[in-house]
């Protein structure tokens, strides 16, 4: 393994959870009920009932900011760039818990009339509670990088770009949305 670097990132939005629910209706029960009953379910929960950020949220932003920079290697590499790199590259081993706890129970829902299938522009339209922290939130982890193409210097302009430009969560910017987005706070190598 090339290396490892810790990092702290502060949300600048709120992050807001689209895990698919699992939980199959009730006989009888209504679509508005069960949604009631069941919105909580679209967060990611750890074993002791607190929502974290998945690692793969920031593997996939780090390798989404490489694509969207589409910066070339150098160095006899033709035109060659980052993209590959960071995904096979790098690695975000861990998820990330917030710093402060968000028990699942008490996180917000926000209420969106979204289409039925989930499509954009998709014909029916249905009401649906998606789990949402506020701007302010804080999580650390690491990243272990593999390839020695990428430095230090050029993982943390990666994951800068990652926070301003493609974010994690439902509804980030790479997606046309607003919320996901974050700042490092804290970057240093191990």
């Amino acid at each position: 393994m090339a290396f490892v670097c810790e990092f702290t990132i502060e949300g600048r939005t709120p992050i807001s959870f689209s895990r698919a629910v699992m939980s199959p209706k009730k006989p009888g029960e209504k679509p508005d009920e069960y949604e009631k009953r069941v919105w909580r379910e679209r967060l990611h929960v750890n074993d002791e009932g607190n929502a974290f950020i998945p690692a793969g949220f920031i593997k996939h932003a780090l390798v989404n900011a490489a694509q969207y920079a589409n910066e070339k290697i150098g160095g006899g590499k033709g035109n060659q760039t980052y993209t590959k790199k960071y995904m096979a590259g790098t690695g975000v081993i861990h998820d990330l818990n917030f710093e402060e706890t968000y028990p699942a129970d008490e996180v917000e829902g926000e209420d969106l009339f979204v289409p039925s299938d989930g499509k954009a522009g998709g014909g029916t339209r249905v009401w649906k509670t998606f789990p949402v922290t506020r701007e302010g939130w804080r999580a650390s982890g690491e990243i272990h990088v593999y390839d020695e193409t990428i430095t230090p210097n050029h993982l943390r302009k990666t994951l800068d770009e990652a926070g301003r430009f493609i974010g994690i969560g439902r509804w980030r910017p790479i997606r046309g949305g607003d919320y996901g987005r974050f700042d490092v706070v804290e970057f240093k190598k191990k």
